[in-house]
């Protein structure tokens, strides 16, 4: 669905060309901590909030583009087939003997 915690997850493109307008957004959204005052300009005449992207993103952004280009690019990259899952073998092989393996305490997670 689209409730409140995927609105607070939400952030607009970067690269958004004249902002991101939030049709039904109102100032009373500002000033109750709905929305964040940094970017916000209020339309006249119930027209919305439009946010500026280029001001929401703090002056260093530098490590956030990186993290989104490192992202972007693995999302973009076709897929590894040809190991057969040997990594994921790897990461579950434990022998008799043995100590713990450092995945042992993802162990239990449910993939």
């Amino acid at each position: 669905g689209k409730g409140p915690r995927r609105l607070a997850r939400w952030s607009p493109p970067l690269e958004s060309p004249g902002g991101v307008l939030l049709e039904a957004a109102t100032a009373d959204d500002l000033g109750d901590g709905t929305l964040h005052l940094r970017g916000a300009q209020v339309l006249d005449g119930g027209g919305g909030v439009l946010y500026d992207p280029a001001a929401c993103v703090p002056a260093d952004a530098s490590p956030f583009l990186w993290h989104r280009d490192v992202l972007a690019a693995t999302e973009a990259a076709p897929p590894i087939t040809s190991c057969y899952g040997l990594h994921e073998w790897a990461m579950l092989y434990h022998p008799d003997g043995a100590p713990e393996p450092p995945s042992a305490r993802y162990q239990g997670s449910a993939l």
